[in-house]
């Protein structure tokens, strides 16, 4: 829809998330989250049943949840692609690690063997 008025496609865009959130059961996470009471919720509802009548409502909600769910898809999308991306750069520092742990343990076991071996040169 082209609306000529972008502060009325704002409100619109707002009425329809908060509507679709408080349908969700999620009304209490966007009450918090956005500020609002419940009369501010039951207003904005009363608003878009005069502005687009119940006819509408379930088809604009409908189109919100497909838009929604394409977000979400998109994001599970990126972050699988960045997991697979930084998987061997994960696995190389965990080579690393390793590596640079056996190389300390490797230290500290000559260093052992050397003061042992010096403690006993020194007893005799």
């Amino acid at each position: 829809m082209i609306y000529k008025n972008k502060k009325f496609e704002d409100c619109y865009l707002f009425a329809v998330i908060s509507i679709s959130f408080a349908a969700k059961n999620y009304c209490q996470m966007t009450l918090l989250f956005l500020n609002m009471g419940g009369g501010e919720v039951v207003l904005i509802v009363l608003v878009v049943l005069l502005f687009f009548g119940s006819k509408n409502i379930p088809s604009l909600a409908r189109g919100l949840g497909r838009a929604m769910r394409e977000f979400q898809e998109a994001s599970d999308g990126i972050k699988r692609e960045i997991e697979q991306t930084a998987k061997p750069v994960k696995t190389n520092l965990d080579q690393l690690h390793d590596e640079w742990n056996s190389t300390i343990d490797t230290v500290k076991k000559e260093v052992e063997q050397s003061t042992d071996i010096s403690e006993k040169e020194t007893k005799n």
